[in-house]
C-alpha cells in the first residue's frame, strides 16, 4: 500500500452544506450580503435540524463502536499514515491527489455573499435545491435586513448569490417571505439528469377529452391551503413508539460516552434601500460600476 502523510478529510472540500449531525445554536457561516451600493450583515443558519432519534452501533455491553479501514488484499487494520486519496476514473484505474494539492484548489476564504443578479421565482427549478438556511440579520444590520426583505417580496424577486463556506464556493437562491430572508444552495449543472438522460421525449399528443378530464380534476383541489404541519413520517412516528415502549420495560443500555452539550450562540443606519436597490439593478443593465458601499453604524 503507498503511504502519506496523517491526512485532514477536511481539506477535500468533501463536507457537504449542512451536513453537521449535531444540533447547534451557532451559524454555519457569518457575513455580509453585498450588491451595488449596499452591505446586510447575515449569519446562515441551516433551516433544518436533526431527527432525535439517532442509531448508533454498538458492542454488546453498550460501547459505541468505531470504523477502521480495512484493505482486502493485505488483511489488515489501516491507520492514517497508510491512507491516501483516489479519485477513480471511468476505466477503474485511480488518481490519487494530496491534501495540499486539494488545499491549493479552494476558492480564497470570504466574508461576502455576492449577489450576482436577482430573477423571478418562476425562473428557479425545485431540482437544483440542495441545502435550506435561514439568513438571521447580523448585530448592526437589522433595519437594512428587513427592508431587503419587504423590497425583495413586493418585487417577487430571488437573488442569485455565490459565497465561500468550509473551503467551497456555493451559488444560493435567496428568497423572501416579507420578514425572513431564505437561502437555498444550488447543486451545480452537472450533478443533474436531463430528462433526455431519463429518455423523456418532447411534449406527446394529448386527446382533447383526456385533457379536459385532467383540467376538471386539478380544478377540483383548488383552493385547498398545503399544511406543511402535515409532513408526518409515519415510520419515524413508529420507530419513536418502540423506542419509547422498550426504554419503560426497562430495555436500556447505560451509554458509556456522555453526550456533547448544546452551545447557545439593531441600530442600523436608515437608508433608502428601495432605491438602492433599483440603482443597483440600472446600473447592472447599463453596465455602470457601482460605488463604495456605505457602511451599516449605530446611530
Amino acid at each position: 500500500m503507498p503511504k502519506s502523510s496523517n491526512k485532514s478529510h477536511a481539506a477535500s472540500g468533501e463536507h457537504e452544506a449542512g451536513d453537521n449531525p449535531q444540533p447547534s445554536r451557532r451559524p454555519a457561516w457569518s457575513g455580509t450580503i453585498s450588491f451595488g451600493l449596499v452591505s446586510v450583515p447575515v449569519e446562515l443558519y441551516s433551516a433544518t435540524r436533526p431527527r432525535k432519534l439517532r442509531s448508533r452501533m454498538l458492542d454488546a455491553s453498550g460501547t459505541p463502536v468505531a470504523r477502521r479501514y480495512f484493505c482486502p488484499e493485505d488483511e489488515k487494520l489501516l491507520d492514517d499514515s497508510e491512507i491516501v486519496r483516489g479519485y477513480e476514473l471511468p476505466n477503474g484505474e485511480s488518481i490519487t491527489v494530496e491534501d495540499e494539492e486539494l488545499a491549493a484548489l479552494a476558492p480564497k476564504k470570504s466574508r461576502e455573499i455576492d449577489l450576482r443578479l436577482f430573477t423571478h421565482e418562476d425562473q428557479l427549478n425545485p431540482a437544483w435545491f440542495d441545502h435550506a438556511y435561514v439568513l438571521v440579520p447580523g448585530s448592526e444590520g437589522g433595519k437594512a435586513y428587513r427592508l431587503l426583505a419587504e423590497v425583495m417580496h413586493r418585487t417577487q424577486r430571488v437573488g442569485i448569490a455565490s459565497f465561500v463556506m468550509r473551503a467551497r464556493e456555493y451559488i444560493i437562491a435567496i428568497f423572501s417571505d416579507g420578514h425572513v430572508l431564505l437561502g437555498q444552495t444550488l447543486r451545480f449543472a452537472d450533478e443533474l439528469r436531463s430528462p433526455d438522460d431519463l429518455g423523456i421525449s418532447g411534449s406527446a399528443k394529448v386527446p382533447p377529452a383526456l385533457l379536459e378530464k385532467f383540467r376538471q380534476l386539478l380544478s377540483n383541489g383548488r383552493g385547498k391551503r398545503f399544511d406543511p404541519g402535515s409532513l408526518v413520517d409515519p415510520g419515524h412516528a413508529a420507530l419513536e413508539t418502540l423506542i419509547e415502549a422498550k426504554r419503560k420495560r426497562g430495555d436500556v443500555l447505560q451509554s458509556r460516552e456522555a453526550p456533547e452539550a448544546a452551545t447557545d450562540a439593531d441600530g442600523a443606519e436608515v437608508i433608502d434601500l428601495m432605491q438602492l436597490l433599483k440603482n443597483s439593478l440600472q446600473g447592472a443593465k447599463g453596465g455602470q460600476t457601482p460605488g463604495p458601499k456605505p457602511k451599516l453604524g449605530k446611530r
